[in-house]
């Protein structure tokens, strides 16, 4: 073999890098804020938000506004 490492069996080399892996949190989109918000809230805070949006997306369908 002119490898001095063997790789396993179904391991490709070129999958393999030198490159460190991504940060686990990095802010990718547009969303990774309200997602981040909304796990920052307790579970009553986010049934609270979530109703209101449901209130608002009834509202809107019934022709109604606030």
């Amino acid at each position: 073999m002119s490898n001095a490492v063997d790789l396993a069996p179904g391991v490709d080399e070129a999958n393999l890098s030198a490159e460190p892996p991504a940060e686990p949190y990095a802010w990718e989109g547009d969303d990774d804020h309200v997602i981040f918000w909304m796990l920052s809230l307790t579970p009553t805070q986010r049934v609270e938000v979530a109703q209101g949006f449901v209130d608002s997306v009834l509202m809107i369908r019934n022709g109604l506004r606030s």
